[in-house]
């Protein structure tokens, strides 16, 4: 069985819009300038801290531990993007490299 998925169509069509700038930086295999743009672009759309605490105010200051439970709620999810992300996408880029690449569907 599939594991559960962590990403809403939405968010899967924003992280598949991505791919032709990940396969820039796969022969190299240094994505230490492609996380940051994915990652901005994912929680600029989607950001923790509301989906954390939806009932604070964004104007209202977090105390330190919801501070930190949003930081290591962002680490977490940096890092399964980040996985999820070279795991699905390297096996797809294997599929296609001698064809056209098909849009992603569920």
């Amino acid at each position: 069985m599939a594991p559960k998925k962590w990403t809403t169509t939405e968010q899967e069509n924003l992280l598949s819009d991505f791919l032709p700038e990940y396969r820039t930086y796969r022969p190299g295999r240094d994505y230490s300038q492609f996380w940051p743009k994915i990652h901005q672009a994912f929680f600029e759309k989607w950001p923790m801290r509301e989906a954390l605490f939806p009932d604070k105010p964004v104007n209202e200051d977090l105390d330190e531990h919801e501070r930190q439970n949003l930081s290591e709620q962002l680490q977490k999810r940096k890092e399964v993007s980040g996985s999820t992300y070279l795991n699905k996408y390297t096996w797809l880029i294997k599929k296609t490299a001698n064809s056209t690449l098909v849009p992603l569907e569920d």
